[in-house]
C-alpha cells in the first residue's frame, strides 16, 4: 500500500527525473520555436518553425502532456467539481457493456465486476483526493477530478472507461509503477481525442461558441480554439519530449518553404 510520505516523495521525484533524462532537444526546439498555424484536422494541426511546415499530432502530443502534468503537479491540483456525484459502480457498468472494455463471460459476472472495481477505488479515496485530486464521496460516487490546465476540462464521456482502468490497470502494490500508471490513466482521459465535427454543428451562434470555446470537447463547433489557445500555448512552454515524438510520428515534417521557394524562383 501507498503510505509513507518520504518514500512517496522519491517515487514522484524519480518519476520526474525519468521525464527529464528522457529530454530530446531537438524535440524540445521544435516544441518552444514553433508558430501555429492552423488545425488540419481533428487529430493534427500545421505549425511553423523557421522555414520548416509541421504536423503536430496533437492526440499523441495532448496524452504525453497531461501524463507530465499529473507528475510534475502532484498533490497540488485544483479541483473540478461536479454538480452531483455519480455513482462509480453505474459508471464502471456503462464501461464494462462497452466493446472496447473486452469483457468476457470468462472474466466472471459484470455485475460483481463492477461492485469489486468501485469497492477498490472507494478504498484508496484518501491516496486519490490527497494526490490526484480524485475526489470520491464515502456512498461510492465520484465528485471532482484534477484541473491540469486552466480552461481545459476532462471528457466526462470517458469518465465510465477511466474508473475501469483505474481499478483494473494500476499497480497497487508498487508505489512508483502506481503513481505512474494513475498519471498513465489520467492521461488517456483528459487528451485530446479525434472526432469527426459535423457540418451543421458548425452553424452555432457566435455567443454560444464563445461560452463554450475553453471546453475540451471535439464535439462543440469552436474546439479549435481549445486546440490553439489552451493546448498548444502548454505543449509550448511545458511539455518535455523524448525522441518518441519524431520517431513515432507525433510531429512530422511536411514541408520546407526555403525549397519552396527555390521552385516558385524557377517557374
Amino acid at each position: 500500500a501507498v503510505v509513507s510520505t518520504q518514500s512517496t516523495g522519491t517515487s514522484v521525484l524519480s518519476l520526474q527525473e525519468d521525464i527529464c533524462k528522457a529530454r530530446h532537444e531537438a524535440s524540445v526546439e521544435l516544441l518552444r520555436e514553433h508558430k501555429f498555424v492552423g488545425v488540419a484536422n481533428t487529430k493534427f494541426a500545421l505549425a511553423q518553425v523557421r522555414t520548416k511546415l509541421y504536423l503536430f499530432d496533437f492526440v499523441k502530443l495532448s496524452e504525453t502532456l497531461f501524463y507530465q502534468k499529473a507528475i510534475f503537479d502532484f498533490q497540488n491540483f485544483d479541483i473540478f467539481n461536479f454538480s452531483d456525484a455519480a455513482p462509480m459502480h453505474d459508471l464502471i457498468m456503462i464501461a464494462l457493456n462497452d466493446k472496447s472494455s473486452s469483457w468476457n463471460p470468462d472474466h466472471g459476472p459484470k455485475e460483481e465486476l463492477a461492485t469489486f472495481a468501485a469497492d477498490l477505488l472507494l478504498s484508496k479515496r484518501e491516496m486519490l483526493d490527497d494526490y490526484f485530486s480524485i475526489v470520491i464521496t464515502e456512498e461510492g460516487g465520484l465528485s471532482g477530478l484534477p484541473i491540469l490546465v486552466e480552461q481545459y476540462y476532462p471528457f466526462l464521456h470517458k469518465i465510465p472507461m477511466f474508473l475501469l482502468r483505474l481499478a483494473t490497470e494500476v499497480d497497487w502494490d508498487a508505489e512508483k509503477s502506481c503513481f505512474q500508471s494513475i498519471a498513465q490513466e489520467i492521461a488517456k482521459l483528459y487528451s485530446m481525442q479525434p472526432i469527426e465535427v459535423k457540418q451543421e454543428e458548425v452553424t452555432q451562434p457566435q455567443e454560444e461558441a464563445t461560452q463554450s470555446a475553453a471546453i475540451a470537447d471535439p464535439n462543440v463547433p469552436d474546439w479549435k480554439f481549445t486546440v490553439e489557445h489552451v493546448l498548444f500555448p502548454q505543449l509550448k512552454s511545458f511539455l518535455v519530449p523524448d525522441q518518441s515524438v519524431t520517431t513515432s510520428g507525433a510531429i512530422l515534417q511536411v514541408a520546407d518553404l526555403h525549397d519552396l521557394y527555390k521552385v516558385f524562383e524557377r517557374c
